[in-house]
Order: structure tokens, then sequence, then C-alpha cells
């Protein structure tokens, strides 16, 4: 009686507990082996499709705006030691909202990471690994979560630019139901 109630109970509990970790962590930890959770990568850029797998960004753009100082001070060289710890971080790529503060529904930012860093001139070429899509708008409607700067008629993601937040994305993402997969698909605006 007593007993089997009381292993009932527990192993509800115990269901519940699983179901709960499974929900605030959504990914698979092989798919991302390597990538460090502290900060992440925010590219902004303009007319990009995100469909070859890299893309350029002026140096001008690089670690100059939206960034903390440490950020800065530490990315800003853009050597081959900022590199290399940039590429441990994950990725929102992203192409500039299309009105201030906000975008249709069909623009998506990107999900993914670093694969490869290359300056050649004055431009960095990002190679870059997609995962998963995401309506921007949850960017714009959610600045402070994800460590963007804001104001009553402009966000960060108005402006081209490549910064480091110190925010755990996935994290985040989970929070608002973004599933972190491979195959992620190019910018449907």
């Amino acid at each position: 009686g007593s007993n089997a109630t009381q292993i009932a109970t527990d192993v509800k509990k115990e269901l519940e507990e699983l179901a709960r970790l499974i929900a605030s962590n959504r990914r698979d930890p092989m798919l991302l082996s390597g990538i460090r959770s502290e900060k992440y990568n925010l590219f902004v850029v303009e007319n990009e499709k995100f469909e070859t797998g890299s893309f350029c960004m002026p140096l001008s753009k690089c670690m100059t705006k939206h960034i903390s100082g440490e950020n800065k001070k530490r990315y800003g060289a853009m050597d081959a030691n900022a590199f290399a710890e940039l590429k441990q971080y994950p990725c929102i790529f992203a192409t500039r909202n299309q009105n201030f503060l906000r975008t249709t529904e069909l623009h998506h930012a990107i999900f993914g990471i670093i694969d490869d860093l290359k300056l050649q001139g004055n431009l960095v070429k990002v190679v870059y690994k997609p995962y998963t899509t995401f309506s921007q708008n949850i960017l714009n409607t959610h600045p402070a979560q994800f460590g963007l700067l804001a104001k009553p008629v402009r966000n960060e993601m108005d402006t081209c630019h490549w910064t480091v937040k110190d925010v755990d994305l996935i994290q985040i993402l989970s929070l608002f139901g973004v599933e972190i997969k491979e195959g992620a698909g190019a910018n449907e605006d």
C-alpha cells in the first residue's frame, strides 16, 4: 500500500525533474562541444543572405560600437589571440532591422558558430556554421535579456556592427523557445 504509493510518488518526482532538465537544456551537448557560453558574438550586417557560409565585415565596424570597455580592450586588436577566443563563443548572425526598433515577422536571425576568421585588408572574413533560425523580433522585443542597447527610437539591431555580449545566449534563446539544432536555412526576408 503505502510503499507502492511512495515509490510512485518518487518516480513521478524524478520524471518531473527530468522533464524540467530537458526543457531547460534543449540542445544536444555534443552539438556545440567546445563552445563557451558566458559570452556571444553579435553580427549585424546589411545586404547579406547568409547563403554561402561566409561574409566580410569592415574592420571599422568590428568591436567599435555597443561593446563594454573590457570586451573592447580584450578583442579590439582583432589579432590571432582575439580571433582564437572569439571562435569559442556562439553567435547571432543578423541583418539590420528593416525599420527602427522592429522588422517583419519573416526577418530571421541565425544562431551559429564561427568556423574561421581571416583578416583581408580592411575586412574580416567570417566563416560560419548556421544552426537555427529564429524571428529577429525576439531580439527587438527583449533587448535587455540579450544584452542589447536600446533607446526609445532605436536599438542595436538598427546598425551594422560586430560586438561581444556578456550573456549566455544559449540559455536566453531556450527561454524564448528557440531550439538549437543544425541546418539553419537562409534569411527569408
